[in-house]
């Protein structure tokens, strides 16, 4: 792969520090909520916060893709995600470190969409979908199980300053190591005009498929982030004798098997059968999951977590794969459609958080799981809506 492998060697480490920054802070909820003397209710605006400004930034991220390049976009989003996380360590009021998490999640915006793009221009088709897959899958299980375990193992010692204090470092350091490691994607053509950026821009966003898959795409992103977000205050609210070190260990598991899980996704996606049909039948079978989380006991639901884990990780590749099969994102185009794709998902995450908060609050969290679990199937319909996805399999030798 020549240059390529450092370079993805580094992207993948960068995908890494964003899935621990973001997931530390799920599981130190309940840290978190004794530390400013608060409760879930207003802990919904903590989890909202990352999610609201990474949905800023992620589609300006496609855009300033084609004014300054992926390297630079990128390296931007990783550093602006590691400094803004150093001044989470000094915020004295709930409102105060849900805004500074706005500002982290908006360094991590800046560096997705590019990091994906950067990867699908730089492969040869025939690595492209396995690099992809396993690159939201290991960003989201390695990364993410290790957000929840250190958040575990630290928070309840040294407090939620300190996790929050590491995550800030490793992302300074990811960031220093894609801006030494990636290369410029060099294009024959001379980089694209103002109007021609812009008649880009507009053609991915007026995009029926991209709509379709946003929408799609939707429900399963909600239902993931609001397990993911409220484990712990579920059972430290509900089974409060289970301990924080069970919530860890869930979302950990649950994390960890989307690697596997993507593997499965790959595969299945890569067989010539329409991706938009296996995407919805994952990604139902997900939700009807789902609901099942408040009906389990301790061990039924770590076995729980890791079959949604499975189908998450399945479905993940298979949503972000058929992107790069639009005719409308060609010449340059996938960063935008990558970056518009992120924005709807982060927004209906951010709205999950707060809208599950509500829910529990005037409920309880037996409606919130299954409402959030049904909420993945009934975006599927809008799936509709993408043209036909099928992978192209080689043809066979005479």
């Amino acid at each position: 792969m020549g240059v390529r492998l450092p370079a993805i060697v580094a992207l993948f480490a960068g995908v890494f520090v964003l899935e621990i920054t973001w997931t530390a802070a799920e599981i130190l909820l309940p840290i978190i909520g004794e530390s400013f003397r608060v409760g879930v209710g207003q802990l919904g605006l903590v989890v909202a916060g990352f999610p609201i400004g990474y949905a800023a930034t992620s589609l300006p991220s496609g855009l300033a893709v084609l004014r300054w390049g992926h390297r630079t976009t990128l390296v931007a989003g990783l550093s602006l995600m590691g400094l803004a996380g150093l001044l989470c360590l000094g915020a004295t009021t709930p409102l105060e470190l849900a805004s500074l998490r706005v500002a982290v999640g908006a360094g991590g915006g800046l560096f997705f969409a590019p990091s994906l793009a950067f990867q699908a221009e730089l492969l040869p088709e025939r690595l492209r979908s396995l690099v992809l897959g396993l690159f939201v899958s290991t960003g989201l299980g390695f990364g993410g199980a290790l957000g929840f375990v250190l958040g575990a193992l630290w928070g309840p010692t040294y407090g939620w300053q300190y996790v929050f204090g590491i995550a800030a470092s490793l992302s300074i350091a990811a960031a220093v190591v894609c801006a030494l490691t990636l290369p410029a994607l060099h294009h024959p053509e001379a980089p694209p005009a103002p109007v021609a950026r812009a008649d880009t821009a507009r053609r991915v966003l007026r995009s029926p498929s991209v709509w379709g898959l946003s929408i799609g795409f939707a429900g399963i992103s909600m239902a993931i982030a609001v397990g993911l977000d409220f484990i712990s205050s579920y059972l430290h609210d509900v089974h409060p004798g289970w301990g924080i070190g069970l919530a860890g260990l869930l979302g950990a598991v649950g994390l960890a098997t989307t690697i596997p899980g993507s593997l499965l996704g790959t595969w299945v996606g890569e067989r010539g059968m329409d991706r938009r049909w296996v995407a919805a039948l994952l990604t139902a079978a997900f939700g009807a999951a789902a609901v099942a989380i408040p009906f389990l006991d301790a061990l039924e639901l770590v076995v729980e977590f890791a079959f949604l884990g499975l189908l998450a990780g399945a479905t993940l590749p298979i949503f972000f794969v058929m992107t790069s099969h639009f005719p409308e994102v060609q010449q340059g185009g996938s960063a935008v459609a990558i970056g518009f794709l992120e924005t709807a998902q982060v927004v209906a995450q951010g709205g999950a958080a707060v809208l599950f908060a509500v829910v529990v609050v005037h409920t309880n969290f037996t409606w919130g799981w299954v409402l959030f679990g049904l909420l993945a199937i009934a975006t599927l319909p809008a799936l509709r809506a993408i043209v036909p996805n099928r992978a192209v399999r080689p043809a066979s030798r005479p």
